[in-house]
Parts: structure tokens; C-alpha cells; sequence
């Protein structure tokens, strides 16, 4: 799990913009994602020019919204395979490998750390970093979050912009849906 600082007013400002998509997206819906986009044949390389933001929203949730769906649906239930075996036995095996694959001593800091992130906030932070599914990052790199690379050995590609005379790197995923377990 990646986690990027940001500043108390960012912070609000995307919890403001989180809700507010969200109840777009919901007023937006008008039957499950399967039936409003089946026949829908977008690719997340191929942005159709002149597209009305109606459109863009449209395509956005048949290309994002079941890998989301899905990738949730994954993270609570191995939430919930954790919770168990917190509630059971602390001090299993099993227990101690997550706690060592996520970097953390205790029962209470793993569950926080495999703990997905509210899906109105996943929804809301793709939303914004991938401008609807149009933005390069999107395209090109399957990268819905804006998530940086931490070694030179990952898989990425270089922004558009420079800081100062450095490039600023960013992940490139094979998937839209690895990009979202990746957040």
C-alpha cells in the first residue's frame, strides 16, 4: 500500500471533491455497470475527441468502476481473513508474515495497513488524477492514481513536466485493475 503526504487543505479539498463525485457517480447511475456498459466498447488508450463530460463520466465508470468493484471486494475479504485470525490468535505464524510484508509490529498497525481505502475516495482521487480517464497517465501508463515508482526497476514512464532539471517518474501498470490494488 502507497501513501502519499499532503496538506491539510489538499486533504479537505479532496474529501470535499470525494463526496461531491460521489454523488455525481450515484446520480449518474442508472443500472448496474454490466447492464449500462455492456456493448460499450472503450479502451482506456483511445480517448474520443470532443467528448461532453456526460461521456467522459460514462466512460470513465465502464472502464474503472469492476476492476474497482473487483479489487475491493478482494482487500475485504482478506481484511476480513485478518480480522479473524486477529480475533482468534494474535500471535500466529500467518499473522507474523503480514506483519512483516507490510512493515508493521502489530496486530492493530496491519489491520490499518490492509485496510482498503473508502471506495467514495478511491472513486474520486482516479477521478481527478486521470481527469476521467483522459489524462496520458491514464492512457499510456494505466496509472489512475498518480502513484510514483519507488525503485528505477519498476515499470514506468516519464511526466510531461520536470522539476527543475529532474524527471519525475511515475508507475506504469499492465492493468487499470493492478493499478487500483496498487492504491
Amino acid at each position: 500500500m502507497h501513501f502519499t503526504i499532503i496538506g491539510k487543505r489538499a486533504f479537505e479539498a479532496l474529501v470535499v471533491t470525494s463526496v461531491i463525485i460521489s454523488v455525481q457517480f450515484s446520480a449518474d447511475v442508472y443500472a448496474s455497470v454490466a447492464d449500462d456498459c455492456q456493448g460499450e466498447n472503450y479502451q482506456p488508450n483511445i480517448v474520443p475527441e470532443r467528448m461532453g463530460v456526460r461521456e467522459k463520466k460514462h466512460r470513465f465508470r465502464c472502464l474503472v468502476e469492476a476492476d474497482l468493484d473487483a479489487v475491493f471486494s478482494e482487500l475485504n475479504a482478506q481484511y476480513r481473513i485478518v480480522l479473524n485470525a486477529v480475533k482468534q490468535n494474535s500471535d500466529n505464524e500467518q499473522l507474523e508474515r503480514w506483519r512483516l510484508k507490510y512493515g508493521v509490529e502489530t496486530n492493530q498497525q496491519l489491520l490499518a495497513a490492509i485496510k482498503p481505502h473508502p471506495r467514495s475516495i478511491a472513486i474520486a482521487q482516479a477521478a481527478i488524477e486521470s481527469a476521467w480517464g483522459t489524462s496520458r497517465l491514464f492512457t499510456v501508463a494505466n496509472n489512475i492514481f498518480g502513484i510514483r515508482p519507488f525503485s528505477k526497476d519498476e515499470p514506468r514512464i516519464a511526466a510531461n513536466k520536470k522539476r527543475g532539471d529532474k524527471t519525475v517518474w511515475l508507475r506504469k501498470y499492465a492493468s487499470i485493475r493492478e493499478s487500483i490494488f496498487d492504491y
